[in-house]
């Protein structure tokens, strides 16, 4: 985003970080939704509770891919 002006730099940066974190707290907080339902027991001071964040952490990234996959390929978005 190096040419692009401080308005129109920032203006990138929100559209592109709100559709990648949408993206993945949609994955995340899904999964620990339903985790929470299935293991109702699950407290944070537990290992399993962890556990199942870190699944909802990889189910975040995948779902998170695909929304990164199209920013980039669409120009939005710069290859790292």
């Amino acid at each position: 985003m190096q040419w692009l002006g401080l308005r129109d730099g920032l203006r990138a940066a929100v559209k592109i970080d709100t559709l990648s974190l949408l993206a993945y707290q949609i994955g995340m907080f899904a999964t620990m939704a339903v985790s929470s339902a299935l293991f109702p027991a699950l407290r944070p001071t537990q290992s399993s509770c962890w556990f199942m964040m870190q699944v909802a952490m990889v189910a975040g990234f995948v779902t998170t891919y695909r929304v990164n996959w199209w920013l980039i390929a669409s120009g939005i978005k710069e290859r790292m």
